[in-house]
């Protein structure tokens, strides 16, 4: 039983890691695709 909580905690921590490195990485992503947009237009 208390190997079963320990993994859960695990598989939660790792969820929770996950989801915000994946956010971190869309903001990122945003960032840059509005700068690359920004230049373009300037660009024309």
């Amino acid at each position: 039983m208390k190997i079963q909580t320990v993994w859960q905690v695990q598989a939660r921590l790792q969820t929770t890691f996950g989801v915000s490195i994946f956010l971190a990485q869309a903001s990122a992503a945003k960032q840059s695709l509005f700068s690359y947009f920004c230049e373009n237009a300037i660009g024309r």
